[in-house]
């Protein structure tokens, strides 16, 4: 039996939580038992699990398998770093009702939320969030740490570099490359290329100055 730790305990991780209970293939996959938190911050309200530590301070047991729950890439990349030097594994966690097509690549600690379209010829990489209604087009390539919000459309051959972020209802067009560590608003049309390090937003989208992450 294993125990699934949700790494933190904000409005994503109780949504992460409904998302497990609602997937019963995953619960049979990894043969959970239980579901709890770690978190930082003291006494987080409101949780439907218990929280039993803080991040810097948990120690992982052997049935402990991890999902990191924390939306922002950057400091999802330094939380699971410091889990990670602890031995601590993450599990791929992707909602039964997720609809993918052939030869889709994935990595470890990857988060797909409900009802979310993959097609084929994918390449997706370490701890990518996916939340729900989103779809991903034929031959697109996400790289670590991106964050996809809610109803998000990559379409062909798209490229989604290291931590970039998309808000919600992005729409980019076939062929286009947002650059690492950027911020696409929500509702924006991106008809071109996205800088690395900027924030871009509109229909269409235009990118203006550099981000502070």
């Amino acid at each position: 039996m294993s125990r699934i730790v949700i790494a933190g305990a904000g409005g994503f991780g109780r949504e992460i939580f409904a998302w497990l209970r609602s997937s019963p293939r995953f619960l049979q996959q990894e043969n959970v038992d239980s579901i709890v938190y770690i978190d930082d911050r003291e006494d987080p309200m409101g949780l439907p699990a218990p929280c039993v530590s803080s991040i810097e301070g948990y120690v992982p047991l052997n049935s402990d398998k991890f999902i990191c729950a924390i939306g922002a890439p950057q400091v999802r990349s330094a939380v699971v770093e410091k889990i990670e030097s602890r031995s601590g594994v993450f599990v791929q966690f992707i909602h039964d009702s997720t609809v993918m097509g052939m030869n889709v690549v994935t990595k470890a600690g990857l988060v797909v939320c409900p009802n979310v379209i993959i097609s084929s010829d994918i390449q997706i990489g370490a701890h990518v969030h996916i939340n729900s209604n989103c779809t991903i087009g034929h031959d697109v390539i996400i790289e670590d740490f991106v964050t996809l919000s809610s109803s998000c459309n990559l379409t062909g051959s798209v490229v989604v570099e290291k931590h970039a972020f998309l808000g919600t209802a992005v729409t980019v067009i076939p062929d286009k490359r947002i650059g690492a560590g950027s911020l696409v608003g929500a509702g924006s049309v991106v008809l071109r290329n996205v800088p690395a390090g900027v924030t871009s937003f509109g229909n269409p989208s235009k990118s203006y100055g550099s981000r502070n992450v």
